[in-house]
């Protein structure tokens, strides 16, 4: 557990530095999402964030399960209660959490992903 709590307390500073905002605490005291609830809460909005390369992506799932970005598109998807992406290169997917204003995806060997925003809809219209 003392693994988890580090690895999220780093999400959060990539938080800090991608702008986002979150109340303390609340990153630590949410679970893991299921499949249904992954859908509800990605499907047609837009994450924006740094992947754990430091790598800045800005992309929108729509509910046809279309990743559109700028200067690509790949596909979304739910695979029991991991959510999953490929842009042609295979497909990873990764358990999710999200609390407050923050977006955090963990993988299956539980080391950090991705961190971002959830946005509501398509602002940049992706």
């Amino acid at each position: 557990m003392n693994d988890l709590v580090a690895i999220l307390r780093r999400g959060m500073v990539s938080l800090a530095v991608c702008g986002g905002m979150a109340a303390p605490g609340s990153v630590l005291a949410v679970e893991p999402l299921a499949g249904s609830e992954i859908v509800e809460r990605i499907a047609g909005n837009t994450i924006v964030g740094h992947t754990a390369d430091g790598e800045y992506f800005l992309e929108y799932y729509a509910e046809d399960e279309e990743v559109r970005a700028d200067g690509h598109t790949g596909i979304w998807f739910v695979n029991g209660d991991e959510f999953c992406l490929s842009f042609g290169r295979g497909v990873a997917c990764h358990e999710v959490t999200i609390g407050a204003q923050n977006f955090v995806v963990l993988s299956r060997a539980g080391e950090l992903r991705r961190t971002g925003i959830l946005i509501e809809g398509n602002p940049n219209e992706l």
